[in-house]
């Protein structure tokens, strides 16, 4: 049992390490496909005013 504990602690180590680089290493920009806008259910680009080329 104690093996199955000792796993766990470990794996949540390393997903909390993997998500603090991935933080480090993000430069700030959401890759998006303008093209696909239409048919997203997330209504990103509309919700702040971009026209679909990426610009205001």
């Amino acid at each position: 049992m104690a093996i199955f504990e000792a796993l766990a602690c470990v794996l949540s180590l390393a997903a909390v390490v993997t998500w603090l680089v991935a933080l480090v290493r993000w430069d700030g920009s959401a890759p998006c496909d303008w093209n696909q806008c239409e048919s997203c259910p997330f209504p990103r680009c509309h919700e702040n005013g971009l026209d679909g080329t990426g610009q205001e």
